[in-house]
């Protein structure tokens, strides 16, 4: 069953904090409330370096921005025989401002980490975001389950739930029915949370 870890986990490991030595990732997440956007460089098969920005925004309008270097490590990695497990550190530091605060100091850290096979995929993220005049933990919880199973060169689907909760962004988790839809290096993923909040997606990999 090995064949079954080298032929499905490059379509798959791309989407990760660390892709394969080389690879350029580029991200961006947008909400009505939060917007992630970033570029990555894996520089070995365990580490990433990159600049990432994020903006959130709480219920009276009022907005955090963050500007930030960050680095992504492998720190475990388990390959069954037709499963993988992931876990990830994350780091990062640059500039926070909130419109009246400018060029603070801000700071992300966290840890990520997943389990999937060719049919079912669970993960897990908590990052923590501060500067001197802010401080949250955002976290992020998935299940996600492909009906079809199909090959490299063909569109591949999953429909996912996620939980997110940010105490800045909202008092209560939202929960968001997904779509996720990748085909060779592209991966974008489309929902709306049960309180109508947009949600959308998109990766590249180069």
């Amino acid at each position: 069953m090995k064949w079954l870890v080298l032929v499905f986990f490059p379509l798959i490991a791309w989407s990760h904090p660390v892709i394969y030595q080389g690879g350029t990732m580029l991200s961006n997440m947008n909400m009505d409330d939060m917007t992630e956007a970033g570029v990555f460089y894996s520089f070995t098969h365990k580490w990433a370096f990159g600049a990432e920005y994020w903006r959130l925004q709480d219920d009276t309008g009022a907005e955090q921005e963050l500007q930030l270097a960050r680095l992504n490590h492998l720190a475990w990695r388990y390959n069954g025989p037709a499963s993988q497990a992931n876990l990830y550190l994350v780091s990062g530091i640059g500039r926070a401002e909130d419109g009246v605060n400018e060029n603070r100091l801000g700071w992300l850290g966290g840890l990520e980490t997943d389990w999937e096979t060719r049919e079912y995929f669970v993960s897990g993220k908590y990052l923590h975001l501060a500067s001197p005049d802010f401080d949250t933990g955002l976290w992020i919880g998935r299940v996600g389950y492909s009906p079809i199973i199909a090959d490299f060169n063909s569109l591949q689907a999953w429909v996912m739930l996620q939980a997110l909760h940010d105490p800045v962004t909202a008092r209560e988790t939202k929960i968001t029915p997904l779509l996720r839809l990748f085909y060779r290096n592209v991966l974008w993923e489309m929902g709306s949370s049960t309180k109508g909040d947009m949600f959308f997606n998109w990766m590249i990999h180069i």
